[in-house]
């Protein structure tokens, strides 16, 4: 055990005894920071979490390097408009594809008013791109309408496409969940999301953004760790933010090594109060990260069944069911992560 993780350890257990939570209840801490090297963090996200990878990449595109994206459409595709989002954005009809014209537009007059970044800042980063073969939940021809939306931002030779694997709609992996070609049922609570197809989407998608990594490990070294999200998000829960974020800690990092950040959004319906760990501990991040030097933030939702928030399914805000900025870099949801990303880097030396 580092001195790092005893310490934290000891902090966290200071909180359980001066608070006296209820039995079973686990505190969660204050998120650490760590010797992050600049120019070292990406993102990626499946399905919700994968427009809100794509909107914070385009946002802070400046100090976000790449982004892998699995069932996910173009920048601001939904219009602020959760009927656009449920239509022309996951099960268009070939008449009301999403339209990559506006997203464009779009991305270029909030850049103009200084509330993203200028794309020209996109044109070296890496992308990595999903779309399954049996996906019926985000149709493959919106996946790649966010395929030809990076095309006109970002070098040619720094973009991937994979379109072959036959993944219904979820978070593939190589080793974890269903069978690849398992369509969930969002009314069946043994479904998560997560398809074993042989692929490893996350170390695919990580060794394309970061170049040749080492192999994954078989046995982890570092640690899962619990934080406390409303100290970038006062009140989360009203936002649909759960009260508790996540992050794997690799031994190196912990111990003071020189590392990366990358940010994983889960999708609608993976949030830890319906799937629990299943996400942070088994989507295919750790055991690439374990082995190199890179810091797993898993920030969460918490679904919301009445107004004025209404998001049941637990997903990111990609059509402004909290706030008509969520696109923005001063959106609640936005701000929130990034600022959670700030704190990680903030120990570099």
């Amino acid at each position: 055990m580092t001195s790092r993780t005893l310490t934290r350890l000891l902090g966290a257990l200071a909180v359980v005894l001066v608070t006296s939570p209820p039995t079973g209840y686990a505190a969660p801490i204050s998120l650490d920071s760590f010797n992050v090297a600049p120019g070292g963090t990406t993102v990626s996200g499946i399905s919700s979490g994968g427009y809100m990878a794509n909107q914070f990449h385009v946002a802070f595109s400046s100090v976000v390097r790449g982004a892998g994206i699995l069932a996910a459409g173009p920048f601001y595709c939904a219009k602020g408009n959760v009927a656009t989002a449920l239509t022309d954005c996951t099960t268009p009809t070939a008449l009301n594809p999403p339209d990559v014209g506006y997203a464009i537009r779009v991305t270029e007059d909030y850049a103009a008013r200084a509330e993203i970044d200028r794309p020209s800042y996109l044109y070296d980063s890496r992308v990595w791109i999903l779309s399954g073969t049996k996906d019926a939940t985000v149709y493959p021809v919106v996946v790649d309408r966010l395929y030809e939306y990076y095309r006109h931002y970002v070098n040619h030779a720094n973009i991937t496409y994979v379109n072959t694997v036959p993944a219904a709609h979820s978070m593939v992996t190589d080793d974890y969940g269903h069978a690849c070609d398992h369509a969930g049922d969002g009314n069946n609570p043994n479904d998560i999301f997560i398809n074993d197809c042989d692929y490893s989407a996350a170390g695919m998608l990580l060794e394309h953004l970061y170049g040749r990594l080492r192999a994954p490990a078989s046995t982890l070294t570092g640690t899962v760790v619990e934080f406390d999200q409303s100290e970038f998000l006062p009140n989360p829960v009203s936002h649909s933010m759960n009260a508790t974020g996540y992050a794997y800690v690799p031994a190196a990092c912990d111990d003071g090594a020189v590392c990366r950040v990358h940010v994983a959004f889960h999708g609608c319906r993976q949030q830890p109060a319906r799937i629990g760990d299943k996400f942070y501990r088994h989507a295919g991040y750790n055991k690439w990260a374990d082995t190199n030097k890179i810091i797993v933030l898993y920030p969460q939702t918490i679904h919301s069944d009445l107004p004025p928030v209404y998001n049941p399914r637990g997903c990111w805000d990609w059509w402004g069911y909290d706030d008509p900025n969520y696109a923005k870099q001063n959106g609640r949801q936005m701000r929130a992560v990034k600022t959670m990303v700030d704190r990680v880097a903030a120990g570099y030396n």
